[in-house]
């Protein structure tokens, strides 16, 4: 599809069929003749990043792409990884997993160089495949609270340490602002992506929530607005019944130019609850359809999910990352079956 189709379909304007994203994080290593590991090896290659998206985009052929593998590597804050050469890297000791090492540290220290080479990931993927969407990729705050000091320890400050939790958010919403600032001055994206796994009324409730991840993300939206680009939020959690829907409408009134939801969402209630509002975006669960899904499965889910969305300003994606160990020949049914859709 053409880039102003995917971009008006962001925006709520005409467009024509269904356009489709693919949030790879390492998907495309493999077509691009990398191992995971060699992206990360020594720090973070920005080069090899750009090169393995947009050799899974020409597997592919979905139309936006994030600009980069990674939003932030926190190794930069005392975290330590295993690498794999077949799979994503595996998150081993987070960097505050000792609460005092917050203090230890500075959101300034974002000024370096795995950031440079996020951007320059971001702004070759764009010189090397004009014809992609190129989306700006940065974490919520609160999604880069829980990896920095790991979620079940954060959830628990949630409930017995809240002054810390408000530091621990202080310091990360300023580290993304930081990042935020750099795509908007130094890259050429398009739109922006910010997910928020961990911003999920399932896990921290409706009051938490209110009173901790959204003033964050409502600072990151702003910066990642500026100059009129569309703003994508990512949050997982059941958004389409009980305390979802509210959660829903609070994500909504932030501005956000679209939704992309996760699993546990019923997609037409989801385009229902939306519509006129904001453009949603969303697709099959890669769990249960691409990692224990026959290619019948693949085709059948996926032209559920079309079915139900038609007539909607709606994206095609998977309900999230797509990796290096997921069936690529599955994707590809799932990307051909997107393409061959008729919309009414």
């Amino acid at each position: 599809m053409s880039r102003t189709d995917f971009l008006n379909c962001v925006s709520m304007l005409p467009h024509d069929g269904v356009p489709s994203f693919m949030f790879d994080t390492s998907f495309g290593t493999g077509f691009a003749g990398y191992r995971v590991s060699e992206v990360y090896g020594n720090g973070f290659d920005g080069e090899k990043s750009a090169r393995s998206i947009v050799a899974g985009r020409r597997y592919l052929g979905h139309d936006a792409v994030p600009g980069s593998m990674i939003s932030m590597d926190t190794r930069e804050l005392g975290a330590e990884i295993r690498l794999f050469d077949d799979r994503p890297a595996m998150l081993t000791k987070c960097a505050f997993d000792d609460p005092a090492a917050l203090y230890g540290h500075t959101p300034a220290e974002m000024e370096c160089g795995t950031v440079d080479q996020i951007i320059r990931s971001t702004n070759l993927v764009k010189e090397m495949d004009p014809d992609a969407v190129v989306a700006s990729y940065v974490p919520s705050p609160f999604l880069f609270s829980a990896v920095l000091r790991g979620l079940e320890p954060l959830l628990m400050d949630l409930m017995n340490e809240r002054d810390y939790v408000k530091d621990l958010m202080g310091f990360t919403t300023e580290c993304c602002r930081i990042i935020a600032e750099r795509h908007i001055a130094e890259t050429e994206s398009e739109c922006s992506v910010i997910p928020g796994a961990y911003d999920n009324v399932d896990l921290v409730g409706m009051e938490d929530l209110r009173a901790v991840c959204l003033p964050a993300l409502k600072e990151i939206y702003g910066v990642m607005s500026e100059g009129s680009r569309p703003v994508i939020l990512h949050p997982h959690g059941t958004l389409t019944e009980g305390d979802g829907i509210e959660t829903l409408n609070d994500f909504m009134d932030i501005g956000f130019e679209c939704i992309y939801y996760g699993e546990n969402c019923d997609h037409r209630r989801m385009c229902q609850l939306t519509e006129g509002k904001v453009s949603v975006m969303g697709g099959i669960d890669t769990a249960k359809t691409i990692f224990l899904g026959s290619d019948d499965t693949v085709r059948k889910d996926t032209g559920d999910v079309l079915d139900a969305t038609d007539g909607y300003d709606f994206i095609y994606s998977c309900s999230c990352s797509i990796d290096r160990n997921l069936d690529a020949g599955k994707l590809k049914i799932m990307m051909d079956t997107v393409r061959s859709h008729t919309t009414p």
